[in-house]
């Protein structure tokens, strides 16, 4: 694991989209919660896509933001919950959101979902792999 100085500060992403639910969410608070149980100095930042996050109390050092909300089609394809975007400018709001978050906090640790709904953090995993070295946990 990244956080071997466990005497100093664990930066920690939790991302989860939740296109279809709350479940993954609730997954990362529970994440974020057992965390702050621990003897590890974490600080962590939970990167959600359905504004309920910010409905649930949240343990010291730990904080959330939303993306734009979507939705899973009939068809198996994502659209914007509630703004009228193309698919190509859902994803590239969601993707340079992302980027300019992890590239701004520098975590030590990223946990997501085994797939995000349009492939918005996959590019900046990639970018940050390049930059620093970070442990990624599939949920």
């Amino acid at each position: 694991m990244n956080c071997e100085r466990y005497h100093t500060l664990c930066r920690t992403v939790l991302y989860s989209h939740d296109a279809m639910g709350l479940g993954h969410m609730r997954r990362n608070i529970l994440i974020a919660q057992a965390s702050a149980e621990s003897h590890v100095n974490f600080t962590i930042l939970l990167i959600a896509g359905v504004k309920e996050v910010g409905c649930f109390p949240l343990p010291e050092n730990v904080d959330c933001f939303m993306l734009l909300a979507y939705h899973k089609t009939l068809d198996g394809n994502y659209q914007s919950r509630n703004l009228d975007l193309e698919d190509y400018r859902l994803h590239e709001l969601s993707e340079n959101t992302i980027r300019f978050a992890l590239q701004s906090f520098k975590p030590d640790i990223v946990v997501n979902v085994v797939n995000d709904a349009l492939g918005e953090l996959s590019p900046t995993l990639s970018y940050l792999k390049k930059r620093k070295k970070y442990d990624v946990f599939l949920g």
